[in-house]
């Protein structure tokens, strides 16, 4: 988590600085009636979210439960370095998609511009992330467009 947030405070971005102050909730699985009730009104509402969890397995099922309970999004995002377990097929990889390994902050703000058309994007804040040398370009990308002024973008933070 250190590398993450020292990501974060050489970056220029406001919702870099919004991640990095935001004291995320912390959630179990099982849910209690009190994180669902939470979870439900997090993921209506258009803005910057962020949730802590156990590990990806966790935070995939607790994300993979809401949305197919709430069943509202047409098309789901995920920004994320981890393969396993794997994203579902429905699912949108923007890393993969977008191919952040090889892109620059030009051609990056050019992809959202242009393919990204979510209208609900999770971001898994891991150390294998914060390492892409496009990552700062990305949430730097997603901060002067306003993505979440027009959608709900959950960062996942994870225990381990």
């Amino acid at each position: 988590m250190k590398l993450i947030k020292s990501s974060f405070e050489s970056g220029r971005s406001l919702m870099a600085h919004d991640i990095i102050s935001m004291k995320p909730r912390q959630i179990e699985n099982p849910l209690s009636e009190d994180d669902i009730l939470y979870l439900q009104h997090l993921f209506l509402s258009n803005g910057l979210h962020a949730i802590q969890l156990p590990n990806v397995a966790v935070g995939r099922t607790v994300i993979y439960t809401l949305l197919r309970s709430l069943d509202y999004y047409h098309t789901v995002a995920c920004l994320t370095c981890v393969a396993e377990p794997p994203l579902k097929r429905s699912i949108f990889d923007v890393n993969s998609a977008a191919h952040l390994a090889t892109r620059n902050a030009d051609s990056i703000a050019q992809f959202f511009t242009e393919r990204f058309f979510a209208d609900f994007l999770w971001i898994e804040l891991t150390e294998s992330l914060a390492r892409l040398p496009a990552f700062m370009d990305v949430i730097e990308a997603l901060d002067s467009l306003a993505l979440g002024s027009h959608i709900p973008v959950v960062a996942l933070c994870y225990n381990s």
